[in-house]
């Protein structure tokens, strides 16, 4: 994609996320942003879990991300991401297990826990934000959703994304990102932030 373009297609992400008054609440807007979508639709917590217990949980994730994104201020592979995805994923648990759900989704039926899906969604957001930034190099792979799912032409029996908990089911769902994205010749970070914005219209 033409710099230009790039620019102006970072500029429009960003402002969806309101003014922030300096980088510093920029990045707390990215944070925010990555936790909240990574469990919106996407049940994490157990029942019992009190509030306190969240922002408890939250602050910590929060922390972790910025700890796994400061690695990505130069490139990183596609492969270097999904082992971060399952880290994240494997440090969650172990540290706040007690807190996620113990049992299946009683009506979804996804596996309990802090999931892949709770991992791609909340790093690759962080990434996509901080890239839009310019803090970070170009992400290697994008924030997968339902919405860029069918934009890619996944149909919808494969736009689900809240029940991914296995790097492979994971590489199954990007790969049609990556298949749109060559189809326009554009990376898929680029891709991805383009749809997104003109879905957002």
């Amino acid at each position: 994609m033409p710099l230009e373009d790039l620019a102006e297609q970072k500029t429009r992400f960003l402002k969806r996320f309101g003014a922030a008054r300096d980088m510093k609440a920029a990045r707390a807007l990215a944070l925010r942003d990555a936790v909240g979508s990574a469990i919106t639709k996407n049940a994490l917590y157990a029942p019992k879990a009190k509030a306190n217990d969240r922002f408890y949980v939250d602050a910590a994730w929060k922390q972790l991300l910025e700890t796994y994104a400061a690695k990505y201020v130069e490139p990183v592979s596609s492969e270097k991401y999904e082992k971060d995805l399952v880290a994240l994923t494997a440090e969650m648990n172990r540290a706040f297990g007690d807190h996620f759900r113990q049992t299946r989704h009683p009506k979804f039926g996804y596996e309990p826990g802090f999931r892949i899906s709770h991992a791609q969604k909340s790093l690759s957001l962080v990434l996509k934000h901080y890239w839009c930034l310019g803090l970070i190099a170009m992400p290697p792979q994008c924030p997968v959703s339902r919405e860029v799912l069918l934009a890619a032409g996944a149909g919808e029996p494969n736009a689900k994304w809240t029940d991914v908990n296995a790097i492979e089911a994971h590489r199954l769902k990007v790969k049609w990102l990556f298949e749109a994205a060559q189809r326009e010749n554009l990376e898929l970070a680029e891709w991805e932030l383009k749809t997104t914005n003109a879905l957002a219209r």
